[in-house]
């Protein structure tokens, strides 16, 4: 495969906004237990109309299961009535994640980003995005750019946003076309070299590997 990238100081961050399905795709939820799989779409539904305390009384029996500890580990750290559980809240996210939940990584994510700009929050948003990022998840290949960017990797952000931008993020143009001036001699090739091994990779991988679940959230 073959694409053109033209060379286009960081800027403002666009952020990626959280999305808002009422139910989880079904290629979130087909690997549970049956029995529960319809409680856990439930909760998410009841979090996603922000009734927490709903959402707090369908999620809580079946933590133990990482889908509906994603998405109860968000209840408590978006309910204003639940203030006392926001480590909680964040345990939970935390754990979801690394049980490999990869809606989890993408929320995850945005929560450290919406933290202060510092680099130990960056270097988190950036650990989390870079799972989905690998997956083919574009939001957070763009997401992880911007992140690189503030923790001066100039060249991983012109590998990632190469990457955003040839598979159709509108956002990431802007922040590509100014890292440019960042990086050393050599960095711009070496970046495009990286983000063609990563296309030449996902073209002879198999499909799944790069637009599975997370497809559903992470679009254009």
């Amino acid at each position: 495969m073959s694409f053109c990238c033209v060379r286009i100081v960081c800027t403002k961050h666009i952020q990626t906004a959280m999305p808002d399905p009422t139910t989880l795709p079904e290629s979130f939820t087909d690997c549970q237990d049956p029995l529960i799989k319809g409680q856990v779409e439930e909760g998410s539904a009841a979090y996603y109309t922000k009734d927490y305390a709903r959402a707090t009384s369908i999620l809580l029996p079946l933590a133990h299961d990482p889908v509906a500890q994603c998405f109860l580990g968000l209840t408590y750290l978006d309910d204003p009535e639940r203030a006392a559980m926001r480590d909680t809240g964040w345990e939970n996210l935390t754990a979801s994640a690394e049980a490999g939940f990869e809606y989890a990584w993408y929320a995850l994510a945005n929560r450290y980003l919406n933290l202060e700009k510092t680099p130990h929050n960056l270097q988190h948003a950036s650990r989390w995005f870079r799972k989905g990022a690998e997956l083919g998840c574009i939001s957070s290949q763009y997401s992880l750019g911007w992140c690189l960017c503030n923790l001066e990797d100039y060249l991983g952000a012109t590998k990632w946003l190469c990457l955003a931008v040839a598979l159709g993020n509108s956002n990431a143009r802007g922040l590509f076309e100014s890292v440019g001036v960042n990086l050393k001699p050599g960095e711009w090739e070496r970046g495009h070299t990286l983000a063609l091994e990563w296309l030449d990779l996902k073209e002879t991988g198999p499909v799944e590997r790069y637009h599975g679940p997370l497809r559903a959230y992470c679009g254009k």
